[in-house]
């Protein structure tokens, strides 16, 4: 009887904790089911979130060919015509209201010839020669030359490290500044002021900012103002900010918008070793 009773506590302990084990392990699968499902949501949101833009890319392949098809159709005569009022300006040279037609329609035809170039731009398949570049006197440069053209009711207030260097297309990156910098000049409406901020960021990246004074930047498109053609004025052809966009996204850096007060886009490009 002893043994008995010896025997049934053991094999009660033992059932005890068969079931603790039972329970302990119950818990961790439950536990692991519910890390499962939260990396398939994970996973499926992802997968959507890729599909998306591959749809999206391709839309943008398909309608960048298009683009480039038509640029080059417009650029084709672009060059008779700035021929032809080369050789009217000598014509008229004595008329000083035929000569302001005709810089005005000279004008207009070096707007078209920037439309179209950078339609073209945005549609290269931009496989870029890259060197190490310094990107402050790159923006430097554009500052001067926009105090050169621009009148003095655009007001430059910049604050540029140097020297900061990037490791990419010069021509490329030029086009990056030129684009924000008109772009802010655009916003203000051409009077106001425009804060340009370069410096050296967290970790080893150039941080790039260009602040402008102007209304800013409606909300309903505020999360697509990188697409092409999406733009806030009547005149423009919303590829701008969309070059600028595809330009530093090849270069593995990335920018941003704020617009609380006016309109601030933040350029991040990784850092490089000067020459």
């Amino acid at each position: 009887m002893i043994t008995e009773k010896i025997t049934s506590q053991s094999d009660m302990a033992m059932l005890e904790q068969a079931f603790h084990r039972f329970s302990a392990t119950g818990q961790i699968l439950q536990e692991k089911y519910e890390q499962l499902k939260e990396e398939v949501v994970e996973l499926r949101a992802a997968l959507r979130q890729k599909e998306a833009e591959i749809k999206r890319n391709e839309r943008l392949a398909m309608l960048g060919k298009t683009a480039a098809a038509i640029a080059h159709e417009i650029r084709n005569p672009l060059g008779a015509i700035k021929l032809f009022l080369s050789l009217l300006q000598d014509d008229v040279s004595k008329n000083p209201d035929s000569q302001n037609i005709l810089t005005q329609m000279h004008a207009s035809i070096e707007r078209l010839d920037t439309t179209v170039s950078n339609i073209l731009q945005f549609a290269k398949d931009m496989r870029m020669d890259r060197s190490p570049v310094n990107f402050s006197s790159l923006v430097c440069e554009q500052i001067a030359h926009f105090r050169a053209t621009e009148s003095e009711s655009v007001v430059f207030e910049q604050s540029i490290q140097e020297p900061l260097f990037i490791n990419g297309n010069e021509d490329a990156l030029r086009r990056v500044i030129y684009n924000i910098l008109l772009n802010a000049i655009q916003a203000i409406r051409r009077k106001g002021t425009i804060y340009v901020a370069m410096s050296e960021g967290k970790g080893a990246e150039v941080e790039l900012r260009v602040r402008d004074t102007g209304p800013g930047i409606p909300e309903e498109i505020r999360d697509s103002i990188f697409e092409p053609f999406v733009t806030t004025r009547n005149a423009g052809t919303g590829l701008g900010l969309a070059i600028v966009h595809q330009i530093v996204t090849q270069h593995g850096g990335s920018i941003v918008v704020n617009s609380e007060s006016g309109a601030e886009f933040i350029i991040k490009l990784p850092k490089t070793a000067g020459t």
